[in-house]
């Protein structure tokens, strides 16, 4: 059987930013602003503990430059 499937980014990232401000500025606990801001509680701890980057990137690392797609 196979496994559930959570939601899939359904925040945005402005979201994602006031709830990292909130905690970070000592405003909020991390579970308050997650359910206030409506953003997944682990991945907001993991963005204040900068574990992972603000800025949401899918897939692989790009091999060639912007400069070396565009020629292609």
């Amino acid at each position: 059987m196979p496994g559930k499937r959570g939601a899939f980014l359904n925040y945005t990232e402005a979201a994602m930013l006031a709830a990292v401000n909130d905690v970070r500025l000592h405003k909020t606990l991390i579970r308050t602003a997650a359910k206030k801001f409506g953003v997944p509680r682990i991945t907001l701890t993991n963005k204040v503990q900068e574990k992972s980057p603000m800025e949401r990137k899918m897939g692989p690392t790009s091999i060639l430059t912007p400069e070396e797609e565009h020629k292609i």
